[in-house]
This record gives structure tokens, sequence and C-alpha cells, in this order.
């Protein structure tokens, strides 16, 4: 029977190109700035992070504005 440790290694090794891929869609957001002229990516990134909190299962989900 396999380790907790190497179940884990071997399922980060299996999935780790999605992982990539959905780094690489967020990352490329441009979500950091304090411009109010880019306030609708900086909500598009929460939004993208909302959804993926919920799809591995977080019950809940909330992002609050900032100042």
């Amino acid at each position: 029977m396999k380790s907790p440790h190497a179940a884990l290694h071997q399922y980060v090794q299996t999935h780790l190109p999605r992982f990539r891929r959905e780094l690489d869609e967020l990352l490329a957001i441009p979500s950091v700035s304090t411009e109010s002229a880019r306030q609708g990516q900086v909500l598009a990134a929460a939004e993208w992070t909302a959804r993926a909190l919920r799809a591995l299962g977080c019950g809940r989900v909330e992002s609050f504005p900032t100042p």
C-alpha cells in the first residue's frame, strides 16, 4: 500500500498540467492595481478565485470590495 505522501505526490504529478493551466489562467488577469480603470479586472480575478474555491468544495466563498 502506498504511503499518504506517495499518493499525494502521484496525484500532483498526474494533475500538474491542469494545475499549471489554471494558474496561468488566473495570472493572466492583471488583477493587482490601485487604478480604478482596472477595477473590472480585479473583480474578474476575485470571481475566478471564488469559482475555483467552490469547485473544490468550499461551501461559503465571499469577496469583499476594497477601497
